[in-house]
């Protein structure tokens, strides 16, 4: 897989630089979903106080909240990615943008929000752990198995849905000449998840002033590493070959764009800052499960 990537990564298009930077936007749009719009949101309206913000979890001084608000304030991170992926894909079935790499851009951010809203689903269920082992602590004792057995079920049912959306929505970028979709695939799909997903977020998060390199670093790879895995497959599951429905249908250029170079620059710029912690990132966070 290595090998190909590399291989292809020497093709003119689509561009690889430009396939990192749309993913680094991408991976800070969901990262600024799940962190500040959902759980800061949830936080506040639950009667918290947001005091601080990183790429893997924020801190929230729920004094004063009850039960029902802290489940708000838990299940609103990944409430939000639910609901920007799922809004980001309907506008790719609807109304498309005419731009390939902004189109790229949806498809990925949509992607990587809704793998990792399910996976914290799936997993939190399972496990006990991160926010929906925080949101089954505060469940009546006689509810918590039905709530964690219905959190699997949820977010199973969400990575179920997502794989074959991806799959379809990517159709649009490949073309229909068998070699260029191999080499179109594996940049568009696994450049952004590797790179970006997996590189950036990583990188970035070892920067966390509170749980410093190794425990910051470590909890980014396991929250987008493996949170948004299933997106590092897609490219897999594509077809060589076009459906009938795309047959004929040639591939859109996809050459480098110095718009979404700079708009990636910012994203990494963006994740780093993200990634140390903006505000007081002491005492209890809500949302980092290497801390609960």
């Amino acid at each position: 897989m290595f090998l190909w990537l590399a291989a292809a990564a020497f093709a003119s298009e689509p561009d690889p630089l430009t396939a990192f930077a749309v993913g680094s936007a991408a991976y800070l749009t969901t990262a600024v979903v799940h962190e500040v719009a959902g759980h800061g949101a949830g936080c506040a309206l639950a009667g918290g106080d947001a005091v601080g913000f990183s790429s893997t979890f924020m801190v929230c001084d729920t004094a004063g909240m009850s039960p029902g608000g802290v489940r708000l304030g838990t299940f609103a991170g990944t409430g939000a990615n639910l609901l920007v992926g799922s809004t980001m894909t309907t506008t790719l079935l609807a109304a498309p943008p005419n731009d390939p790499w902004t189109y790229h851009y949806l498809w990925a951010a949509s992607a990587t929000q809704l793998f990792l809203a399910g996976s914290y689903m799936a997993l939190g269920g399972a496990f006990g752990t991160g926010d929906f082992g925080v949101y089954a602590s505060t469940v009546d004792a006689s509810r918590v198995a039905g709530t964690r057995a219905a959190l699997v079920v949820s977010g199973l049912a969400v990575v179920g849905a997502t794989f074959p959306l991806s799959i379809v929505l990517a159709e649009p970028m490949l073309g229909d000449e068998r070699s260029s979709r191999v080499r179109r695939k594996l940049v568009l799909g696994l450049v952004p998840y590797l790179g970006a997903g997996v590189g950036l977020m990583t990188a970035t998060a070892a920067l966390n002033r509170e749980l410093g390199p190794g425990n910051g670093a470590a909890s980014a790879l396991v929250g987008y590493g493996l949170g948004t895995l299933y997106f590092g497959y897609v490219p897999l599951l594509i077809a060589g070959a076009p459906p009938p429905s795309s047959s004929g249908r040639p591939a859109p250029a996809m050459g480098r764009s110095a718009a979404w170079l700079v708009i990636g620059a910012a994203s990494i710029v963006g994740a780093g800052v993200l990634g140390a912690g903006v505000g007081a990132l002491d005492p209890d966070p809500l949302d980092n499960y290497l801390l609960q």
